[in-house]
């Protein structure tokens, strides 16, 4: 049973929300002087959880984010969109991705989204070939070039998937130290092991990938359980969990006056 008693706190309207739970954070710190892994956010959806996190980056305040799923991030959408590209240059939507990659401006010249446009609309008609776009661009004849150089190295070392992940993301200068690209490489190595997978190569890879979105799968990011970070969670992935204090975003008052029948809410609570 917890020794403290429950505390309440609900507060005017979301705006307020995100930086009090974080000024609430730093202040029973200092005053208590636990360590930041005491305290846990919950939330509901990502926007709850978006707006705390970026007020705890402005307070360089470390913080976790456990069970994440990382294959909306855009470091591992890059990854991803090079691997296909690697595999099937006529993938259109890679390609379009990895040439932003490489260069942002180009991207944003108006006769590129004119064409995006123009596909979007024309997509049914087989006289619009994305080929008219395409070549007429030094960056993406210089992706193209990048692709097969890749492709030729994973080739050349006869690399199964795994490994023909690490040597493009190095082709193209992705940085393959950080957390959510070392958890979708972990996924592709996990994935080579199922008895289910047959030659381990790319091609089969990225057809297990569509099927993998397509059942709405996820890759989640490892925590690390002796970090000294708030941790941030969904309420369902919390269950069990013991902390000093839990903060529940979107338990402002009017959010919680329409829950509970006019009762105040709270987005505060001290367990022991």
């Amino acid at each position: 049973m917890s020794t403290f008693p429950v505390e309440a706190v609900s507060f005017n309207g979301r705006d307020a929300e995100a930086p009090d739970v974080v000024r609430i954070i730093e202040e029973t710190r200092r005053r208590s002087r636990c360590k930041w892994k005491d305290f846990a956010v919950l939330y509901r959806s990502h926007v709850n959880r978006d707006d705390v996190v970026q007020h705890l980056a402005e307070h360089e305040i470390p913080f976790t984010i456990e069970n994440m799923d990382v294959s909306d991030t855009p470091e591992v959408r890059d990854l991803f969109a090079c691997v296909a590209t690697v595999v099937d240059l006529g993938s259109d939507a890679s390609l379009f991705r990895v040439a932003a990659l490489r260069n942002s401006k180009w991207i944003r010249n108006s006769f590129a989204m004119r064409c995006v446009r123009s596909q979007r609309s024309r997509k049914r008609e087989r006289s619009f070939h994305w080929l008219q776009f395409w070549t007429a661009s030094p960056v993406v004849r210089q992706c193209w070039t990048a692709c097969a150089v890749a492709r030729n190295e994973v080739d050349r070392k006869q690399a199964k998937t795994r490994a023909a992940m690490q040597l493009i993301g190095e082709q193209f200068g992705l940085n393959l130290d950080s957390a959510v690209l070392q958890a979708a490489l972990k996924f592709a190595a996990d994935w080579e092991q199922k008895a289910t997978t047959e030659t381990k190569e790319l091609g089969e890879w990225i057809e297990y990938l569509g099927y993998f979105r397509e059942a709405c799968g996820t890759i989640p990011l490892a925590s690390k359980e002796n970090e000294d970070a708030v941790r941030l969670m969904t309420a369902h992935g919390a269950k069990g969990t013991r902390v000093f204090a839990r903060f529940h975003p979107a338990c402002y008052q009017p959010f919680f006056s329409r829950q509970l029948s006019g009762e105040p809410g709270g987005v505060s609570s001290r367990v022991a």
